[in-house]
């Protein structure tokens, strides 16, 4: 570690970061998985090899920016929306805010990653009140089946499985048929959401304009 690296507000403002994370960077596995508690006590499993486990180990926290606006945006007890989960831990940050009578819809369509969320969902469920509800699919402008691309250098990043609209030849390392729903359907008698985070490598588009009706003002 770089002598100027210490002088980062994460260190200088909570010094326990610093040995915190020497002590997980030395303890991490060199194969296979690891688990980390979050700062709202949620533990979550993690590939510390893998581009969001390396994050997470390293500073405890993913995405900052976007994980201090769902936590201030999202009020107690409403329903939110997380598209595009992954393992979850962006349902985890608005599960662990929603506390009593909110719920959290989160959709991930690739196998592997859905039953990783689903692990976590069920693990975290004790921990909070607001419901956790994983849903298997992708989202997008029409229902049916869509390919899901997944490149060769998945292994190391785990947020770059890409969405098709139909089914096509491709070079990368597999491809994935998943289910797509349209929001405006799949979401008709949920009520109001209250906040969506929308993470879906290049298919954002498409998942708003099967989501119309559930945007519209009023």
């Amino acid at each position: 570690m770089k002598l100027r690296r210490l002088f980062r507000a994460e260190y200088l403002w909570q010094p326990a970061q610093l040995p915190r994370r020497v002590w997980r960077r030395l303890h991490r596995p060199p194969h296979g998985t690891m688990d980390l508690t979050l700062p709202w006590g949620f533990t979550v499993t993690v590939n510390p090899h893998e581009s969001i486990g390396r994050s997470l180990v390293a500073l405890n926290v993913l995405d900052l920016p976007v994980t201090e606006t769902l936590w201030r945006l999202t009020d107690t007890g409403e329903t939110t929306a997380d598209v595009g989960a992954n393992i979850g831990y962006m349902t985890g940050v608005l599960a662990a805010r929603l506390r009593a009578g909110g719920r959290v819809l989160a959709f991930e369509p690739l196998p592997e990653l859905a039953a990783a969320l689903r692990t976590h969902a069920t693990r975290w469920q004790p921990l909070t009140r607001a419901r956790i509800e994983v849903h298997a699919e992708a989202a997008g402008a029409q229902t049916g089946p869509a390919t899901l691309t997944v490149p060769t250098d998945f292994a190391t990043n785990h947020g770059l499985a890409r969405m098709q609209e139909a089914e096509t030849s491709t070079t990368d390392a597999r491809a994935v048929t998943v289910p797509v729903v349209r929001l405006d359907e799949k979401l008709a008698s949920t009520g109001p959401i209250g906040v969506m985070k929308l993470d879906v490598e290049g298919f954002e588009l498409q998942v708003l304009q099967g989501a119309r009706a559930l945007l519209r003002p009023g």
